[in-house]
């Protein structure tokens, strides 16, 4: 990876986790990780996978399919982080 990815992925780590602390009302300091399941923890539910989803789209520029929508590319910062890679790669 190069070091303009690598950076990339960093601003888009920190994007991603900014909503989530925001949306779940988190304090800024808390015990969840990029493998922290976002679901099984409580700290989203279906309501704030669809403003994920809309942050996503926006935020990233890319279109979220209906069968995209699984736990296997939302349940944690970096599934939903190698889900956008894959997306602008065009492996989506």
């Amino acid at each position: 990876m190069s070091c303009g990815n690598k950076e990339s992925r960093i601003n888009s780590a920190d994007a991603i986790r900014e909503f989530i602390v925001d949306v779940a009302e988190l304090p800024e300091v808390n015990d969840f990780n990029g493998d922290t399941s976002l679901f099984l923890n409580n700290l989203l539910d279906s309501m704030n996978l669809v403003a994920l989803i809309a942050f996503i789209e926006e935020t990233f520029g890319i279109k979220v399919k209906p069968m995209d929508i699984v736990y296997e590319n939302f349940d944690t910062q970096n599934l939903i982080l190698s889900y956008i890679e894959r997306k602008k790669a065009g492996n989506v």
